[in-house]
């Protein structure tokens, strides 16, 4: 996302710090046993509601590129 949309200007940078954090997230998710964070409900649901918002860009951007 971030090469070949955000980097142009094609789409909001937000969107980009979104997947970024999205995917630093899971990654922290799986190794909590070995020190990695503990995902808080209030985190889970900010990242579905930015999910949300993502989804409805892209669906957005997909209807605009006709």
């Amino acid at each position: 996302c971030g090469e070949v949309l955000v980097k142009p200007g094609t789409v909001d940078s937000k969107f980009g710090r979104y997947l970024n954090l999205a995917l630093k997230l899971r990654e922290d998710a799986d190794y909590v046993s070995e020190g990695g964070v503990f995902i808080t409900a209030q985190i889970a649901k900010e990242q579905v509601e930015r999910a949300g918002r993502f989804l409805a860009m892209a669906e957005a951007f997909m209807i605009n590129r006709g």
